[in-house]
């Protein structure tokens, strides 16, 4: 069950963006199983609305990189870079992100537009009762040229759909782990490539020891 208090949305800032807020309380989900499924970036093709394609381009600390592209009602095929920090601290999980231009892909595919702001926050607390989560999510779109400004109207439309596919993640367990307990994809190829060679270096040796042993076993 969600339960949430009347929507809060200040005046767009400019005739192009809107900023959405909402705060709603899941009961009966894990603050952290929620948390897992928010930071399974990488699978967020799998389970989050709109979503066609999610690639983590590089971790340092407790910042992210993310290349995402999007199929939204609205705005059709939309691609953004956005730069993640997360802020947690005890008994709070909190993040933030901003569109960015470090890291970002040189080409986009065919027919996707770059936004123009994508940025937002999530904060998650235990809920009072101490069954649930307590969830605050904002968010700030722009998506740039070519939609109209009375289609924006229709956006609101899409968060609580947002929320509801994170909520049904976090009770399936299907989540990972936090970014920060895994390797990201440029760290485990890496990391592949070594295993590769050392194995490689191995088998070498082992063979050059056979050549020198097979003589005498004839």
């Amino acid at each position: 069950m969600i339960r949430r208090p009347p929507r809060s949305t200040p005046k767009p800032s400019s005739a192009a963006s809107d900023v959405y807020k909402r705060q709603c309380t899941f009961e009966n989900v894990e603050r952290s199983a929620l948390w897992a499924a928010i930071c399974d970036i990488e699978r967020y093709d799998e389970f989050v609305p709109y979503v066609r394609r999610s690639t983590v381009l590089a971790k340092r600390g407790t910042r992210t990189w993310n290349h995402a592209e999007i199929r939204a009602p609205v705005a059709g095929d939309r691609a953004y870079t956005i730069v993640i920090d997360d802020h947690s601290r005890a008994n709070v999980n909190a993040g933030a992100w901003r569109t960015t231009k470090e890291m970002e892909p040189r080409r986009l595919n065919p027919g996707a537009r770059p936004m123009r702001a994508n940025c937002g926050s999530w904060h998650l607390r235990d809920a009072a009762s101490g069954a649930g989560v307590r969830v605050r999510y904002t968010l700030i779109t722009d998506p740039g040229r070519g939609v109209p400004q009375w289609l924006l109207s229709q956006t609101p439309k899409t968060v609580p759909d947002t929320l509801r596919a994170f909520r049904d993640r976090a009770l399936s367990g299907a989540g990972r782990a936090s970014p920060s307990t895994r390797r990201p994809p440029a760290v485990a190829r890496d990391l592949a490539r070594r295993c590769v060679r050392e194995s490689e270096i191995i088998v070498a040796r082992l063979r050059a020891a056979l050549d020198v042993v097979a003589p005498s076993l004839k």
